[in-house]
């Protein structure tokens, strides 16, 4: 089996598509790693020009459109077949664990319910994301 080093530029963009359609509201700069047991993909959150009042920074990527509250990171251990999806809520970091058998949720290492509102979206995100990252 030959061993991928990074993802497609199509595939980074159909993720990135799939989290535009949850937080419709936002782009996102993707950065992505490939290592042997495990792909990274860092998703930053930058508002819209639709939600922006004024646009002083021709860059749509300038900290000053940052939504960091959209930011998350996602995690796909294809010996597991699992996606780790975390992002920081209420000044606590958010884990969801997702394969198509089972989803979990932990809030700093603690099992929790799913949060409202973000926490669905999320779960929709993973179960569209997945048939993409089990390429891995």
């Amino acid at each position: 089996m030959t061993q991928i080093n990074q993802i497609s530029p199509e595939t980074e963009f159909a993720l990135v598509q799939i989290a535009q359609k949850y937080f419709s509201g936002n782009r996102f700069k993707v950065v992505s790693k490939v290592e042997k047991d495990w792909v990274e993909i860092d998703f930053s959150a930058y508002l819209c020009e639709a939600i922006c009042d004024d646009h002083p920074h021709p860059d749509p990527c300038h900290p000053y459109y940052q939504a960091d509250k959209f930011d998350f990171d996602v995690v796909f251990a294809p010996s597991d077949k699992t996606i780790f999806i975390s992002s920081w809520w209420r000044n606590s970091l958010l884990t969801l664990s997702y394969s198509p058998d089972s989803c979990s949720w932990t809030e700093e290492g603690e099992d929790r319910r799913c949060p409202y509102p973000d926490g669905e979206n999320f779960e929709a995100i993973a179960s569209e994301m997945y048939p993409l990252l089990i390429k891995f």
